[in-house]
């Protein structure tokens, strides 16, 4: 269990960041048309995300 946690850790974090840098670039790249909720969806997942790898990081080094 804890060697997929870290295999989590280490890969997930990088690969949505970079989707989220993705998601804005696209969402933006028009001028005439913005996609400001495909882009505010890809920030919370990623938000998200870093709060629950926080959340069980610190629930982790308690035990």
């Amino acid at each position: 269990m804890e060697k997929k946690r870290k295999i989590v850790r280490i890969y997930l974090i990088p690969i949505l960041a970079s989707v989220t840098a993705v998601v804005f670039w696209w969402a933006f790249r028009d001028e005439e048309r913005y996609y400001w909720w495909l882009a505010l969806i890809a920030l919370i997942t990623l938000a998200h995300y870093l709060v629950y790898w926080k959340w069980e990081r610190g629930r982790v080094l308690k035990d």
